[in-house]
C-alpha cells in the first residue's frame, strides 16, 4: 500500500509540475540545412560554412506534450550528437533559452542540453519518433502557407 501511495504522489507532483511548465514556456522548432563551403554544389561558391534556417514554427502546447513523451519513451541510449543535425526545439521561459533538444533526422541521433549548453541526454530516437517529426513539420509548413 505504501508503494502505490508513494507512485500516486509522485506521479501526481510530475503532473502538476509538467503541466505548469507548459504554462511558462514558448517552444519554437526550427529546421535549417547545411552548407559545407567545401562540397556546395551552389553556382555562386561561398567563402564559409553556412546554415539557412528554413522554418520556424511555434509548437502549441499538444505537440509540446507529445514530443516531451516521445523524448521519454522513445530514446534509446547512444553517443553524442555532433553534427548533421536539421532540427532544433528551444524552451523559452521569460526570453530565456532553458532547453534545447537537437535532432538529426538523417542520423536519428538526438542531444537535450540545458541552458548552460550541459548536456542533460543523448541517444537515438525511434522510427517512429522520426516519423512523427517528419509529419509534424509537413503539418508546419502547411500552416505556414
Amino acid at each position: 500500500m505504501k508503494k502505490v501511495l508513494t507512485f500516486l504522489v509522485f506521479f501526481i507532483a510530475t503532473q502538476l509540475s509538467f503541466s505548469q511548465e507548459l504554462k511558462n514556456e514558448n517552444v519554437v522548432m526550427s529546421t535549417y540545412h547545411k552548407i559545407d563551403k567545401e562540397t556546395s554544389t551552389y553556382l555562386d561558391k561561398i567563402e564559409k560554412d553556412t546554415i539557412i534556417i528554413s522554418g520556424q514554427y511555434k509548437l502549441n502546447n499538444n505537440e509540446i506534450r507529445e514530443i516531451n513523451n516521445r523524448i521519454r519513451n522513445q530514446i534509446t541510449k547512444g553517443n553524442i550528437l555532433l553534427s548533421n543535425s536539421d532540427v532544433t526545439i528551444n524552451y523559452y521561459h521569460n526570453d530565456i533559452i532553458r532547453k534545447t533538444i537537437v535532432i538529426s533526422l538523417l542520423t536519428q541521433k538526438i542531444n537535450i542540453i540545458d541552458e548552460n549548453n550541459e548536456i542533460l541526454k543523448s541517444g537515438i530516437i525511434t522510427d517512429k519518433f522520426k516519423k512523427y517529426m517528419i509529419k509534424l513539420i509537413q503539418s508546419k509548413k502547411k500552416e505556414e502557407k
